[in-house]
């Protein structure tokens, strides 16, 4: 009986070490996917954020350009947002 116990033992043994092994690459695999998601989200992310860079940097120049085309409306433009904010601020005290 105590042969029986001992190789049900063992083989429990042998069973337990198999499935640790299979947690541990499991684990190893799931940590390989989450870097690499990572790092693609990361790029994307960085991709994205030069691309706005890039559009406010040329809506800055088509502003510049038209504020020193046109200078007169520019200054129309400014007076009246600037009428309509101060109008709306003391509107609401």
């Amino acid at each position: 009986m105590s042969t029986t116990t001992s190789s049900s033992n063992e083989q429990l043994r042998q069973k337990a070490a198999e499935i640790k092994e299979n947690v541990v690459d499991m684990a190893g695999i799931a940590k390989d996917m989450a870097v690499d998601k990572y790092t693609e989200l990361k790029d994307g992310a960085a991709s994205r954020y030069r691309s706005g860079v890039d559009k406010a940097g040329k809506a800055r120049d088509g502003l510049v350009d038209y504020v020193k085309e046109n200078p007169a409306k520019s200054l129309l433009a400014c007076l009246c947002v600037g009428a309509i904010a101060g109008y709306l601020v003391s509107r609401r005290r």
